[in-house]
């Protein structure tokens, strides 16, 4: 073979390399979701915008009040890339979507190394924060007990000892590692839900949005979880059930 075709063969080969590693730490990288379609916006008289919109199997609702020299319809795309946040979030959070890198971390077989998104990865940090500061009284490692319970709801019958102790094994937040974008769940049967804080790490990042749009008078609910931001100037504030 000439050295002219070794090269290429090999110049080949890094490049197949380098491509291979991008999409390993990429792929695992959220795609962007498309604007959600809002359930309704509202522009009041006072210049308030409400945008209610679907994220996480609830209904959001988030009411701001222009920023500095923002003017309604600025306002309004602040409030839909508020909305979006949530489902992007949801995208990456949720263990019912096959599609996401929660899913396929708990699809992988225990003891592999799961490459995970920037985002992910600071969600799941995040959790086992949660978990060390708790004391384990938050775990987002309870993915079995969960899947076990809501089967023995449906039933209706109560889940046996042995199936109890085999969720318990296959659960622990000390079990998970985490870190240098990637996930390793150390025994058999683990599963990551998210769910329990889901929903309100989304509320902080839908109002890290607003703020950086330069919005500081806003309300947002989730249903079970709310954040408020500044009154708007000379008021007292937003109810949280207007509109």
């Amino acid at each position: 073979m000439s050295s002219f075709f070794r090269l290429a063969v090999v110049s080949a080969c890094c490049s197949c390399l380098l491509a291979a590693a991008g999409t390993s730490r990429g792929q695992e990288r959220e795609t962007a979701s498309a604007p959600p379609e809002p359930l309704s916006c509202v522009h009041a008289p006072d210049g308030r915008v409400t945008v209610r919109g679907t994220a996480m199997g609830t209904v959001f609702t988030v009411r701001a009040y222009p920023g500095h020299g923002m003017d309604a319809a600025q306002t309004e795309k602040a409030c839909m890339e508020s909305l979006a946040c949530a489902v992007r979030w949801e995208k990456v959070m949720s263990a019912m979507d096959a599609g996401s890198g929660l899913a396929r971390l708990n699809a992988a077989e225990n003891g592999v190394s799961v490459p995970v998104s920037l985002e992910l990865e600071k969600a799941l940090l995040l959790a086992l924060d949660y978990a060390r500061l708790t004391k384990g009284a938050f775990d987002p490692t309870l993915g079995p007990c969960i899947r076990l319970w809501k089967k023995s709801r449906r039933h209706g019958v109560l889940p046996s000892g042995g199936e109890l102790e085999r969720a318990r094994r296959a659960s622990g937040w000390e079990k998970l590692y985490v870190g240098k974008g990637a996930a390793v769940k150390t025994v058999p049967g683990m599963r990551v839900d998210l769910g329990g804080m889901g929903k309100g790490f989304a509320v902080d990042r839908m109002a890290e949005i607003l703020r950086k749009r330069g919005i500081r008078s806003f309300f947002i609910d989730s249903t079970s979880d709310v954040m408020a931001g500044a009154p708007p100037t000379g008021g007292a504030g937003m109810a949280a059930a207007g509109g």
